[in-house]
């Protein structure tokens, strides 16, 4: 029963002591460990430049002009998961179209937010 054990171990190659067996296995082992290591370092670089990616892009079209026009105007919000990035407001009249971007940190602007900014930073906030 050893002896079947021991000729499908040894399998494929001539047979090796088994403390040069047991040396082969443990190499394995480090070279997986360290592979292991490697990719986690990976992972956390990766995950950490993530964070700074815009992931969190909503669009809120609105009339900024009660009398005239339609929803041609709008704020769209481009920001990471900690809720920075920009707003970005378009106010469209029949003479020209205004842009207007507002650095945001942490959901918030040091700069004014006019409601509809307000409330698309809202929606991207609650992913709604």
């Amino acid at each position: 029963m050893l002896e079947i054990r021991l000729r499908k171990m040894f399998k494929g190659g001539k047979p090796k002591g088994l403390e040069e067996l047991l040396v082969e296995i443990n190499s394995g082992f480090n070279e997986l460990n360290n592979s292991r290591k490697d990719i986690e370092t990976y992972l956390s670089k990766v995950e950490n430049r993530l964070k700074k990616t815009v992931q969190n892009v909503k669009i809120l079209r609105f009339n900024p002009f009660n009398d005239s026009g339609s929803n041609q105007s709008f704020s769209i919000t481009l920001l990471n998961e900690k809720g920075d990035g920009a707003v970005i407001t378009g106010l469209y009249s029949r003479e020209k179209l205004n842009v207007y971007a507002k650095p945001i940190d942490n959901y918030q602007s040091k700069y004014k937010l006019t409601s509809e900014e307000e409330e698309v930073i809202n929606k991207t906030r609650i992913g709604k």
